[in-house]
């Protein structure tokens, strides 16, 4: 999430200071929890038991989401590639995002 955190961020003209950063939502929900700073996670990610940590800061966020392999995909994973593949991204046309949702652009795009 911290490539998200610094890409929304950059949008809107600012560079947070990091105090950790991890590559797993769980432990950096964990190090919110503990007081060690605040995170952006997933609402997924929350357990019901720290939900009353978590606070919706504006309409959210979108990002598009990438699947791999390390391995020889089964037929049902190909067929799920194959069915990404032919989606025309993005997913959803700007005038359909909620009202305040901001759109950062991969650099590469």
């Amino acid at each position: 999430m911290s490539e998200v955190v610094d890409r929304l961020a950059g949008h809107f003209g600012f560079t947070p200071r990091a105090v950790a950063r991890t590559g797993q939502a769980s432990a950096a929900l964990l190090f919110a929890v503990e007081g060690i700073g605040v995170t952006g996670a997933p609402e997924n990610a929350i357990p019901l038991r720290w939900s009353r940590h978590a606070r919706r800061i504006g309409s959210g966020y979108f990002r598009e989401l990438v699947v791999f392999s390390r391995e020889l995909p089964s037929q049902l994973a190909e067929r799920y590639r194959d069915m990404l593949t032919s989606v025309e991204l993005p997913l959803t046309a700007e005038r359909d995002l909620p009202e305040g949702a901001v759109r950062v652009q991969n650099s590469s795009e």
